[in-house]
């Protein structure tokens, strides 16, 4: 008995992405938004929802976990895991303003 083996249109330029600990350092900078520089990466990172994203002492390089990746892409981690929050309007402090006021009409 013979088995049959189909390939897919298109499967043969699939490559597989690394499957390491950390984020390759061509998928930090994807991830990024294509910066270069480490410490650029590393502010695109953190305003991206990824936080646990931190530059080695030793390297000088970004370091992010797959797992924390995944889990920020998933929307399992970081604002888009919680719920909404009640929006709740901001209330001036009358107080500071008029104890400041005096202060200044005093001085």
């Amino acid at each position: 008995m013979t088995a049959n083996v189909h390939q897919l249109p298109g499967a043969a330029q699939f490559v597989p992405r690394p499957t390491g600990l950390n984020l390759a350092p061509d998928e930090i900078r994807e991830a990024s938004g294509g910066y270069k520089r480490a410490a650029d990466q590393l502010r695109e990172l953190h305003a991206r929802g990824f936080t646990r994203a931190y530059v080695a002492k030793v390297t000088g390089k970004v370091v992010l976990e797959r797992a924390h990746y995944e889990a920020v892409t998933r929307g399992q981690y970081g604002p888009a895991a919680n719920e909404p929050a009640a929006r709740v309007p901001a209330q001036p402090d009358r107080a500071a303003l008029q104890a400041f006021l005096s202060k200044k009409k005093a001085g």
